[in-house]
């Protein structure tokens, strides 16, 4: 079991139906504060005060892409039946990266 002060870095995928847990993601540094899935549900999206948003793969629990270059905490988002990524900053402009399936 993480610390409380680990636990915040990385974000888990439960099963709602037999309540255990299926995978366990780890990688930012500091704080997780928004987690997307694609429609899909092949990839996760989490944004974190760490300046980074990763893509994950939901099967393997890696990290597919790492989006960096910001100076400050990011949220994630996917549209809809696209795989374009909107990356919305806590002060400044919103961005989007498209990516090929």
């Amino acid at each position: 079991m993480p610390s409380p002060q680990e636990a915040i870095k990385l974000f888990r995928l439960w099963d709602v139906e037999t309540g255990k847990l299926i995978r366990t993601f780890r990688g930012h540094t500091d704080v997780i504060y928004s987690v997307a899935f694609s429609s899909d549900g092949k990839l996760a999206l989490s944004g974190s005060w760490d300046a980074t948003v990763r893509l994950w793969n939901v099967d393997t629990g890696e990290t597919v892409r790492l989006f960096t270059g910001h100076s400050q905490g990011l949220k994630s988002s996917f549209d809809p039946g696209v795989y374009r990524v909107s990356l919305h900053m806590t002060i400044g402009t919103p961005c989007q990266w498209v990516m090929l399936p």
